[in-house]
């Protein structure tokens, strides 16, 4: 809630093979016999093929006995036997450590692109954002006729309202330090959409979704757009309870509107207030607040908490989201954004995760003088559409159309009239000459 004051292997052993005399040379010359090619070796686990022994020197001569010669073959099958034993344990070595490195990379990897995800995509805001599902088409309880008769008492108000108002509890990071706030919210669709003020999520790491029945739901942020002080929020769920929504250009100065949040502590949700409309405020601009808005002045009582929290008819519809009030030496000055403005950005947010606006490429302010008034051109975006068009800082900038401007949010308000694409006249002063050029608008961050 804003207040306004105006003006996160086995190992194989060998016994030692004892020490022979040498036998005696026989007169008769040596008869030289060859070692027996080595068979190969047959593992339970895996066979490996025969190595090939170096073939005997033909000039190399053995000088010893059968028993010798017998002792001499038997420790050379053990030798080889515990070679290719040695080898194949190294082999298994070598992969399990091959495959554990490849895991560790893995991990590794995806740990940095987390990080990355979370800090880089977010500018350090550590709050993940849900995804979008493609070809999404929101859909939402809305009927902008309602028969005269279907006008309901104030209890029936709370008693169809309370299932559809939850608590929105963040934790914030200001600072460097972690901070908790709540604000309330409104379920938009009954799959899980949550409808909230951007200013009560703004800076969260977390956020909580309470319901009426004290059952918690995480929260993903889907977008928030600060210029309508709108934003939207997904929770899991099927078949939950979403509020109807209504026509708030219908409602007029005196008809009874209900208010329905959680000011002051989460231990006070919905906590429901009444009173009456008490005007229209079209295109008003508040310092709170990112841009113009349209709102709807009631003199409910809302408090800290109650941001995002729905204003009723009625009816049971919902016509506005309360989201400021003036505090001073002023009582029961309450104001909602009407829900015929936040319903469009609300899809939008659903459908693109952004809002997406058109601009002229400048920045200016208002300038006001006894002779001229208009939208100041302070600076051009270069190759925008101002600046394909000849504006140039110095520029006042004073009819958009046929609407005469005598201040930079009226020029706002005309621009965002139109869509991207869209073509739009502007006349402007230089000097003291008055000009006149077209151009073709684009999505900027800066207008």
């Amino acid at each position: 809630m804003e207040e306004q004051n105006l003006p996160r292997e086995d190992e194989i052993l060998h016994e030692p093979i004892p020490a022979e005399e040498p036998a005696a040379i026989p007169e008769e010359p040596p008869v030289a016999e060859e070692i027996p090619a080595e068979q190969p070796v047959t593992d339970s686990e895996e066979s490996l093929p025969a190595e090939t022994e170096e073939p005997t020197p033909p000039d190399r001569v053995l000088l010893c006995n059968k028993e010798q010669e017998g002792r001499i073959r038997d420790l050379t099958t053990d030798v080889t036997r515990l070679t290719k034993q040695m080898r194949k344990l190294n082999r298994k070595l070598n992969v399990r450590w091959v495959i554990l490195s490849i895991l560790l990379i893995i991990s590794l990897a995806a740990n940095a692109f987390a990080l990355w995800r979370l800090n880089g995509l977010t500018g350090g805001n550590l709050l993940p954002e849900a995804s979008i599902p493609q070809s999404y088409t929101p859909s939402y309880n809305y009927r902008d006729q309602v028969p005269a008769d279907d006008l309901l008492t104030t209890q029936e108000i709370i008693r169809k309202l309370n299932p559809s108002v939850v608590t929105v509890s963040t934790t914030m990071a200001v600072q460097g330090q972690t901070t908790g706030a709540i604000g309330t919210g409104i379920i938009f669709t009954d799959n899980g959409y949550i409808l909230t003020n951007a200013h009560v999520v703004e800076s969260a790491v977390e956020i909580t979704v309470t319901d009426m029945d004290g059952k918690e739901h995480a929260a993903t942020l889907v977008g928030a757009d600060s210029e309508t002080d709108t934003a939207v929020l997904k929770i899991e769920g099927t078949n939950l309870p979403a509020a109807e929504f209504g026509k708030a250009s219908e409602a007029v100065p005196g008809d009874r509107v209900v208010a329905i949040g959680t000011p002051y502590a989460e231990e006070l949700h919905n906590t429901a207030t009444e009173g009456i409309v008490s005007a229209h405020r079209d295109d008003v601009t508040f310092s709170s607040l990112g841009g113009t808005v349209d709102l709807i002045q009631h003199d409910a009582s809302i408090n800290p908490g109650n941001s995002g929290g729905p204003l009723v008819n009625a009816y049971g519809q919902i016509i506005g989201i309360n989201t400021l009030k003036i505090f001073g030496d002023y009582d029961n000055l309450g104001f909602a954004i009407s829900i015929d403005s936040i319903l469009p950005i609300a899809e939008q947010l659903m459908t693109e995760g952004k809002i997406v606006r058109p601009g002229i490429g400048i920045t200016g302010y208002t300038y006001q003088t006894a002779d001229l008034s208009g939208a100041y051109v302070e600076s051009v975006v270069k190759n925008g559409p101002a600046d394909k068009a000849g504006i140039k800082r110095g520029d006042v900038i004073i009819k958009a159309g046929d609407v005469p401007i005598s201040t930079i949010d009226e020029l706002k308000t005309e621009i965002r009239k139109n869509k991207i694409g869209d073509s739009i006249t502007l006349t402007y002063m230089r000097g003291d000459t008055v000009h006149t050029t077209v151009m073709v608008l684009e999505e900027l961050k800066v207008d």
